[in-house]
């Protein structure tokens, strides 16, 4: 099993600023380290919140007001940035990548990673190997980007697809 340790990341604590109603930086730590050791496995914000040493509704305002994201939300975009990893070596297929960082299956997988990138892991693993298709290149979504579900996703295809004949062009 790949731990999130294993394998570098743009979700880490020591680049948040702590914020003083927020959790201690200690306490990020811990939760820090638990996330990675088990990402590929169900876990809860009880378990985040025991390692914080918090009650759970304590520990979901402090690490929202810590991270600016929910724990889960947070533990989900520790796990794309992770999958996109695992995708641009292109090693592993999609559905053991799912399973490595902890979605339940494939689909919920697939379905989750277009709805938080604009394009299916297929797509950014294509677009990830120079090699195969050089227009694809322009699509490429960098580990740390994270575009809100609220975007449209024709408004994030039109800026894509922007993006990839501008590349073409150069």
């Amino acid at each position: 099993m790949i731990s999130g340790g294993d394998i570098h990341h743009t979700f880490r604590f020591d680049s948040i600023a702590h914020h003083p109603r927020g959790l201690s930086r200690r306490a990020l730590s811990r939760v820090q380290l638990y996330i990675d050791e088990h990402l590929g496995e169900p876990f809860t914000s009880s378990d985040l919140a025991r390692m914080a040493g918090v009650s759970r509704f304590h520990f979901s305002r402090l690490f929202r007001c810590s991270t600016g994201a929910s724990p889960m939300q947070f533990v989900r975009m520790h796990r794309l940035a992770i999958s996109k990893d695992l995708l641009s070596q292109g090693d592993l297929s999609i559905a053991e990548i799912a399973s490595e960082v902890g979605f339940c299956d494939q689909s919920h997988y697939c379905r989750t990673f277009r709805r938080m990138t604009g394009i299916t892991p297929s797509a950014f693993a294509q677009a990830s190997d120079s090699t195969k298709t050089p227009l694809l290149i322009g699509l490429k979504v960098a580990p740390d980007t994270w575009h809100p579900p609220t975007m449209h996703r024709s408004t994030l295809a039109a800026r894509m697809l922007r993006q990839a004949i501008d590349f073409s062009i150069e």
